[in-house]
């Protein structure tokens, strides 16, 4: 009964459509506009957030709900600091597994996520203090296989991207990650951009430029900055309309138009450490451990050397102190303590340390806050400007020394050992600070020019 009716209806329908031709058109327009409308995106539509975790202050949760509330074709996925740990042992456990071990910073784990996770999956990655402005459906087009903006005119910008899974793109800058780590034999904290050059924009850009480079032939992008690669991409769309499924957005597009970053880090968020800050913190702390005669420079409140002291600072033993900030250098009591490295050989010292002449009253130990005191128009004594704490520390300890050159020593033991501590600081100013032997003779520093009448 089925067929028989069918076979009835087809005549009619064929005669409806001859004797109407314009309803075959319109038919044929409905559809087209349909398939155009709903194309096959290469992007799944997933977005990727991370955070400390997911019990999100008020200005991130808002942030965050914009890429939900914009997009609700798109699923929203954030993960917090345990997932993010979790994901990468479970998914890059074995190559990468100095990433969970050996980066000291949970942003710096974040950041490796991203690109994982976008690798792995796919889909959009978006800072968790970034807001959505104008919806995906507007600017991921249908041809985006990878979708990448400028940060500045030097990096491409990383806190929001989306790519297809197995992006080569992605899978380039994972590789970059991971050659940085191994041709440093590590993380360099003492680098105060360590973020940013094993994780940050630096390798992210640095991955791109390399593939971007690969796949054009041409080495010389390997030297350009993000925005003359910009200018490349738009000179090739004139013709070439795919350029293999990069879309590359100015600087203008993930910070104003359609994306607005917030940048927590620089915000005051109750429960939320700056990772700026906690990356300034941990630089300053191996710049000082580095150190051989200063222990710290210790910033003060109210621009006043004696003042309360603050708990963080941005300034190292080697760094020069800038204006604008109070504070003192706290030297190391006890510069000889220990044992020195000369050469690859190890000398003993026999524990010989300033101690022992404090004790004899010898010399003074160093009197808190006179060393480096500044306040914040600068040196409060004009021969301490322009220099670091190590140095400052340093001129200390060359003053003390001399001051023994100068006494009239009877006890041959004391002299003897007052001949060794004189031999052991003039190693240490070879081996470890010859930029600060050129500046003191070479002579003061000699245990043969000691004598009893001086």
């Amino acid at each position: 009964m089925h067929v028989l009716s069918l076979r009835r209806k087809i005549p009619r329908l064929t005669a409806t459509i001859v004797a109407y031709p314009a309803l075959l058109v319109l038919i044929f327009t409905a559809i087209t506009r349909f398939v155009v409308s709903n194309p096959v995106q290469a992007i799944p539509s997933k977005i990727w957030q991370t955070a400390k975790s997911k019990s999100l202050p008020d200005v991130l949760a808002t942030a965050s709900a914009s890429w939900r509330d914009h997009n609700p074709e798109f699923e929203l996925l954030i993960y917090d600091d345990s997932e993010v740990q979790e994901a990468i042992s479970k998914s890059f456990g074995s190559k990468f597994r100095f990433v969970t071990t050996e980066f000291p910073l949970a942003v710096m784990k974040a950041d490796f996520w991203r690109y994982a996770t976008v690798y792995l999956h796919g889909g959009v990655y978006a800072d968790i203090d970034t807001m959505n402005v104008v919806p995906l459906r507007e600017w991921l087009l249908p041809e985006c296989k990878f979708v990448v903006g400028l940060e500045n005119e030097v990096h491409f910008c990383q806190w929001v991207f989306a790519a297809e899974p197995k992006s080569p793109f992605l899978a380039r800058v994972l590789q970059e990650v991971y050659d940085r780590y191994s041709n440093s034999g590590g993380i360099n904290t003492s680098n105060p951009h360590f973020v940013h050059y094993h994780t940050g924009p630096a390798v992210f850009s640095m991955g791109l430029k390399k593939a971007f480079s690969e796949l054009f032939g041409m080495s010389e992008g390997l030297s350009w900055d993000a925005r003359q690669w910009y200018d490349f991409f738009q000179q090739r769309k004139k013709y070439e309309a795919s350029l293999n499924g990069i879309c590359l957005f100015d600087s203008d597009s993930f910070n104003k138009r359609y994306v607005q970053n917030l940048y927590a880090s620089q915000m005051k968020i109750r429960g939320y450490n700056s990772w700026t800050d906690l990356a300034a913190n941990m630089h300053v702390a191996e710049k000082n451990r580095l150190s051989k005669f200063c222990s710290a420079w210790r910033q003060t409140q109210h621009c006043d050397p004696f003042g309360s002291i603050e708990s963080s600072t941005k300034v190292s033993c080697l760094s020069e102190i800038p204006p604008g900030i109070s504070g003192f250098c706290e030297c190391l009591s006890s510069p000889l303590e220990g044992r020195l490295q000369d050469g690859g050989s190890t000398s003993s010292t026999r524990d010989l340390t300033f101690h022992h002449f404090v004790q004899l009253g010898v010399i003074k130990p160093p009197n808190e806050r006179l060393v480096g005191a500044h306040n914040c128009e600068g040196a409060v004594n004009d021969g301490d400007a322009e220099f670091s704490c190590e140095e400052l520390c340093f001129n200390y300890w060359q003053r003390q020394i001399r001051h023994i050159q100068s006494m009239n020593v009877k006890d041959e033991q004391t002299k003897e050992l007052l001949v060794s501590a004189i031999s052991v600081l003039n190693r240490l100013l070879i081996l470890h600070r010859p930029d600060l032997g050129k500046s003191f003779p070479k002579s003061a520093l000699s245990p043969e020019d000691m004598g009893d009448n001086r």
